[in-house]
């Protein structure tokens, strides 16, 4: 059993360290939805409610509306007390960005100013780092409880996996890194 903890912990530990290392290098904003995510944190501190979900996009006040609330408050509380009012001066939509297609304005969504976005961080993505981190502890919280995601989840991945071991699993490809609790 000690082993078994050891080799979970060590597991954990690798997440930590591949999660930190990726959230530090990613671009501010060009994770999948992040600004979206980011967004709806902005959404309930300013309005005080959910964002309003719907099938017509006229009426949807966020894009990921559908998630539980619980992740986007905690990362209110640790990052709200920043202002994060720049965003949209220092990472500006690339108006030639197009899905699918890097000839056409390149990889990124978003226009990137190099110098704003190097440590030591300020405003939006100082913002953007602190809930990144709130990411970051809650998926290796949850994988370190054997749980990732519901118990439910968890036991059926036991059982198709033959074991313990692959709620390690998880959280080492890569999509998992910037998801934060699903």
């Amino acid at each position: 059993m000690k082993r078994a903890r050891w080799i979970l912990g060590a597991i954990v530990a690798f997440y930590l360290a591949l999660a930190v290392g990726y959230s530090v290098v990613i671009p501010p904003f060009e994770a999948t939805d992040e600004i979206s995510h980011f967004q709806y944190a902005e959404f309930l501190e300013a309005n005080g409610r959910l964002p309003r979900q719907s099938h017509d996009r006229a009426q949807l006040e966020n894009v990921v509306a559908h998630n539980p609330p619980l992740y986007y408050l905690v990362v209110r509380l640790v990052a709200g007390p920043v202002d994060a009012g720049d965003v949209a001066r220092i990472v500006p939509l690339n108006p030639d960005f197009v899905w699918g297609d890097l000839n056409a304005g390149g990889p990124f969504v978003h226009l990137h100013d190099p110098a704003a976005e190097r440590f030591p961080w300020q405003g939006a993505i100082l913002a953007l780092h602190l809930a990144r981190i709130v990411s970051v502890a809650a998926g290796g919280g949850f994988r370190r409880r054997g749980v990732s995601g519901w118990p439910a989840a968890a036991a059926e991945r036991r059982r198709w996996a033959g074991g313990r071991g692959a709620d390690g699993l998880p959280p080492l490809i890569p999509v998992h890194l910037g998801d934060g609790p699903q």
